[in-house]
This record gives C-alpha cells, sequence and structure tokens, in this order.
C-alpha cells in the first residue's frame, strides 16, 4: 500500500495493528512482574545447580526478501 492510496479505510484496516502492540508489551510487562516477584535473580547459577538441556546458539547474520526492493538484513539461529 503506497501513501498515495492510504485512505479512511485502510487507515481503520491497519489500526487494529497499531493498538495492539503497545498491549502486548503492557500484558508482556504485568505478566513478568507477577512471576518474578521476590525471587533473585542472579547472573551465575548456584554450585548445586544441574541443569536439564544445555543449548548452545549461534547467530549469524543472513538477509531475506520480506517487501519489495532491497532485502531486509536479520539474524538466523
Amino acid at each position: 500500500m503506497n501513501f498515495k492510496s492510504f485512505n479512511r479505510r485502510g487507515f481503520f484496516k491497519l489500526l487494529p495493528f497499531g493498538l495492539g502492540a503497545p498491549a502486548i508489551n503492557v500484558l508482556a510487562q504485568n505478566t513478568d512482574e507477577e512471576h518474578t516477584a521476590g525471587i533473585s535473580q542472579s547472573p551465575t547459577p548456584s554450585r548445586d545447580f544441574n541443569p536439564d538441556v544445555e543449548l548452545e546458539l549461534v547467530a549469524t547474520e543472513t538477509q531475506a526478501q520480506i517487501l519489495p526492493g532491497s532485502p531486509t538484513r536479520l539474524w538466523q539461529y
């Protein structure tokens, strides 16, 4: 949709996306605070910690064609 064809109908079609992002952010912050209340988080695990699974992620930079025009740079794991 280019700027010339943007009208009131197009605005109301895209409005839920503009309102949804801040709402999801607020909900995510509230949920996070509820689950971590009173829990001390330290960057290093305690000595008696035994992990169930160990993962090693490697991030590489790549490009993908998402919209017409130049490819978008993104990270791939």
